[in-house]
């Protein structure tokens, strides 16, 4: 990049600086979660498909089932639109991105771009997973607004391990990459740390401009009242605070069949309109409050269901009009509508993790001690939205 060019950048890095970048991502969050009337979706989300570049034929539903701008970005994709890795033994690309860089890490040290170096010290803030990935692989990977928006976990394995970061909220476009030194590890962060199959591996998801919201769906006791574990404002700003780590034993485990079992476990029992809630509480009275979650294994997942029986019902009509719905749900399927309110991602993908929403540009990182992590392809294995 032309040294004009990598001036007016680093100019304009500072000049941000002085404003409430948190406050100003939120607000663009707020925006894009506004309603969009039926009969304009098509028309407003083609052309804002237009003007980034983004292809709707990839979308799992037509625009016109996309309510909101938030929506869209955090579309599924159709099926079979990135076929995985036949090789479980290797490693996949945890975004549809763009490739920034690709290299070993060298003595704690990663290439940010040319000329520009950072520690992995800096970037994981944690001294103990910095020593296990020395020598390992590394991979930054830039989401464009064009591009679709979930991370995804390159590997099968265990998270034992999470952390968020504060920081700022700059651009992470190329051209700031290429001008502002230790960008990534000045912006607000979620690590995910995963025992791979192939080797420890650190997913790390960077906040940038308008980029604020980062969710945690492994553990959604994590998130604020609006969602996200980042950039939650006064009421828990990120920028001030000490870094918030947790640790899972048994890890929580990302295996084939993971996001299977996220969706039937949201269509079951997540919220006053699923199947369960709505026969069980409001209409039948037969339990007080049902719940349902995933559960992991290395070899697939599964749903655990929890209800509370009311006074005068026993647990055995309870169990029986659990099974009934069960039944019914893997007979007749959901319907769109159901799948479309769903908050998981696609029934094809495991392993859901966590989320960003509204992301305007965002980079992701990867890091594994294996070395077929060098042989990242573009997957499904999923770890984000």
């Amino acid at each position: 990049m032309s040294k004009p060019r990598t001036a007016f950048w680093r100019g304009a890095i500072a000049g941000l600086q002085r404003l409430p970048q948190g406050s100003l991502s939120r607000l663009a969050g707020r925006l894009a979660e506004v309603p969009i009337p039926r009969a304009m979706r098509r028309r407003v989300l083609s052309a804002f498909a237009r003007a980034v570049g983004a292809d709707p034929d990839e979308a799992e539903l037509a625009l016109e089932e996309y309510a909101t701008l938030d929506a869209f970005f955090v579309r599924r994709l159709r099926p079979r639109a990135r076929p995985w890795r036949a090789d479980p033994s290797g490693a996949g690309s945890p975004v549809d991105g763009i490739v920034g860089q690709v290299g070993r890490i060298a003595r704690g040290r990663l290439v940010q771009a040319k000329g520009i170096e950072y520690t992995a010290e800096e970037l994981l803030a944690d001294d103990r997973l910095v020593a296990r990935l020395d020598g390992g692989w590394f991979a930054t990977l830039y989401l464009a607004p064009r591009h679709y928006h979930r991370i995804h976990s390159p590997t099968g394995g265990g998270i034992g391990a999470a952390r968020h970061v504060p920081g700022n909220l700059l651009p992470v476009n190329p051209p700031s990459v290429a001008a502002v030194p230790g960008l990534f590890a000045r912006n607000e962060r979620l690590v995910c740390e995963i025992d791979g199959t192939g080797g420890d591996v650190a997913v790390v998801a960077v906040g940038a401009t308008n980029v604020g919201r980062i969710e945690s769906l492994f553990d959604p006791a994590w998130n604020g009242p609006r969602g996200g574990v980042t950039n939650r404002g006064r009421r828990g700003a990120a920028r001030g605070r000490a870094i918030d780590s947790r640790r899972y034993d048994p890890p929580i485990a990302v295996a084939a069949g993971d996001a299977e079992m996220d969706l039937v476990g949201d269509l079951l029992a997540n919220g006053k309109t699923s199947r369960l809630y709505r026969r069980l509480v409001f209409e039948e009275r037969l339990a007080a409050d049902v719940s349902a979650s995933q559960n992991s294994r290395e070899i697939c997942g599964f749903v655990q269901v929890a209800a509370t029986a009311t006074p005068g019902h026993s647990l055995a009509k309870l169990e029986a009009a659990i099974t009934e719905e069960i039944h019914r749900l893997a007979t007749d399927g959901p319907s769109e509508a159901a799948c479309s309110r769903s908050s998981c991602s696609s029934s094809k993908w495991p392993s859901t993790a966590c989320a960003s929403s509204w992301p305007m540009s965002s980079t992701s990182h990867w890091a594994s001690t294996g070395d077929n992590a060098a042989r990242a392809a573009s997957g499904d294995q999923s770890l984000a939205r």
